[in-house]
């Protein structure tokens, strides 16, 4: 149970800045798609949240159902 576990400095900055590289993508990739810089690719993103959220929404036999019947 005496087993050293620390990480020496050297490999947690390689890891940091290896995890910053695909954080700093994603959010690139993210403003590019939300603030409309390419408008295919952000009626592409609409348009498969809009059928996320249907599918997920008329499926899901736990939730309560939005529509009204008479």
């Amino acid at each position: 149970m005496d087993k050293d576990v620390s990480i020496p400095p050297e490999t947690f900055r390689k890891h940091v800045d290896a995890s910053l590289t695909y954080i700093n993508r994603a959010l690139k990739q993210m403003s590019r798609l939300f603030l409309v810089e390419d408008l295919i690719d952000s009626l592409k993103l609409a348009v498969g949240m809009w059928l996320l959220t249907y599918l997920t929404s008329s499926s899901s036999p736990c939730l309560p159902s939005t529509r009204r019947t008479r």
